[in-house]
């Protein structure tokens, strides 16, 4: 009963990324606890590493002038 991944909102996705970084939980545990598609943390993670996870408006200001 996964949702399709496209339908994860992008302030979810930074959401949960942050929350990955500050808990230092595994990827898996987050993935089962907010019941996400496994493997799609990393995916996110690696999306968003490059900008400040804890600052959203920075990743989109990114995307926009690229």
């Amino acid at each position: 009963m996964f949702q399709a991944k496209l339908s994860y909102p992008e302030a979810f996705k930074r959401d949960i990324v942050q929350l990955y970084i500050l808990t230092k939980k595994s990827a898996a545990t987050i993935e089962q606890e907010w019941k996400v598609e496994p493997g799609l943390l990393l995916i996110w993670h690696q999306q968003y590493k490059t900008c400040d996870a804890l600052e959203p408006d920075i990743a989109e200001t990114a995307t926009k002038t690229q």
